[in-house]
Formats: structure tokens, C-alpha cells, sequence
């Protein structure tokens, strides 16, 4: 089923896509280096399915169209989002983890997106399926 999100949203999940990609890749780099073809298996699977919505959501940080065709299946999309619901939370614990004169205007932007890209995410997993409202990765 496609689903359709309006451009503030897609700029959300945009930024929180982006910055998982990125330590994913990085990750990737380090299983291969040392050799580790199962956590390289893994995370391949997971950028594969993340660059793909990354496609969908175009890969211009300005993309200027209204609104953002979902193509990945069901079961695609709903791992993303789940994926990127941690990826909002650990935003959120940065921000409550860091004393309060410690904490920058990066630190701060990143709890707004966290929060943002929280509820955007439980929506859309409650849009694919009731059931499955709730991330069942371990954040």
C-alpha cells in the first residue's frame, strides 16, 4: 500500500534517516574491516531498505515538492520506521543525558527532531497496523 506524507513530515524523518545511514555505513565499513560478514549481512539489509525510502523521501536535504509518495511494502516501511522511532529516541536520551549548561543548540534541535520523528513514527506504524504500534527493536 502507498502512502503519501506532506513535506514538514518528510523533513523529519529526512534528518533522522540521514543520520542513520551515515552511522550505519560507517558501521558496515568497520564489520567489514574486521571481518565480521554477519553484522556486515545485517546492516547491509538495513541501509538497503533505508537508502530505498531515502529514495522516496528524495535525497536533496530541499527537496521542494508538497508532498512524498511511501513505496516500500508494509513490511519495509514498518522496519524503517522502527528503526528510525530509536533513532528519534536516542536523540531524546542525548538531550535529557546532557546537564542543562552543557547542552548546545545542536543538542537542542536534536531532542525537537527526536520527539517529532517519536510520534511521526508511531503513527505511521499505527497506520500499517494496529498491532504493531509499539517498535519491537530494542531502542
Amino acid at each position: 500500500m502507498s502512502r503519501t506524507i506532506k513535506h514538514e513530515y518528510r523533513n523529519m524523518l529526512h534528518t533522522a534517516l540521514v543520520m542513520d545511514c551515515a552511522i550505519s555505513a560507517m558501521a558496515l565499513g568497520d564489520a567489514l574491516m574486521g571481518g565480521d560478514v554477519i553484522s556486515g549481512q545485517l546492516l547491509r539489509e538495513r541501509l538497503e531498505v533505508e537508502l530505498r525510502l531515502l529514495d522516496d523521501l528524495a535525497w536533496a536535504p530541499d527537496a521542494a515538492r508538497d508532498h512524498f509518495e511511501l513505496t516500500l511494502s508494509d513490511d519495509q516501511l514498518a522496519r524503517a520506521a522502527r528503526r528510525l522511532h530509536c533513532v528519534g529516541a536516542d536523540l531524546v536520551a542525548e538531550y535529557n543525558a546532557t546537564d542543562v549548561d552543557q547542552r548546545t543548540v545542536e543538542i537542542e534541535a536534536g531532542r525537537e527532531v527526536g520527539l517529532k520523528v517519536v510520534l511521526l513514527t508511531h503513527h505511521l506504524l499505527r497506520d500499517i497496523d494496529a498491532s504493531d504500534a509499539r517498535p519491537k527493536e530494542v531502542c
